[in-house]
């Protein structure tokens, strides 16, 4: 994902970083698949505070919303996976946010259907975040909530707002820093 926003970006200033040290190779290979991007790869306590005006924070979680193309999930999920999961999740949200300069934002992603992972998670940190606020996210009217669950669909048209028929469950949630 860092590599196709890189892509996008002039001039490409992204860098990457996961808290798993072992996908750091697997970062460094992605670039090799034609996209010749120069993408900075972190690791956890190299990252500068304050110095980000946009964080995509695509939390690990339990992939419950795309079941439909990895039927094994639910044989190798357990019951407290949704809770350990959730504290992750609140842990990388409370130690990304001090990365972000002023006005920046964090847009909060997971491929889960849970409430727990997807809009308790994001009001949680809001109302113990005295400097977050949710926003509309891009591309939504302006009377939309300001998260969006998507529930597994497999419509054979497009939505109203936009949406592709067919897709998996996601929780997206764009989130400011103000003063």
């Amino acid at each position: 994902k860092a590599i196709t926003v890189a892509a996008g970006s002039s001039p490409p200033g992204i860098s990457a970083a996961d808290w798993v040290s072992h996908r750091h190779s697997s970062i460094a290979g992605d670039r090799g698949r034609g996209t010749d991007v120069p993408l900075p790869i972190l690791r956890q306590g190299s990252l500068p505070h304050g110095r980000y005006d946009r964080i995509l924070l695509d939390a690990p979680c339990t992939a419950s919303g795309i079941v439909r193309r990895h039927p094994d999930i639910p044989w190798l999920r357990r019951p407290a996976d949704v809770a350990q999961l959730a504290t992750q999740q609140a842990r990388l949200l409370d130690a990304l946010w001090p990365l972000l300069g002023p006005a920046g934002r964090l847009l909060f992603a997971v491929c889960s259907v849970f409430v727990d992972e997807g809009e308790q998670q994001v009001q949680r940190f809001v109302s113990r975040t005295p400097d977050a606020r949710l926003l509309p996210l891009p591309g939504r009217s302006a009377n939309a909530e300001p998260i969006l669950q998507l529930l597994p669909a497999e419509a054979e048209a497009d939505t109203a707002d936009g949406l592709p028929g067919v897709h998996d469950g996601f929780f997206y949630a764009l989130i400011e820093k103000h003063d």
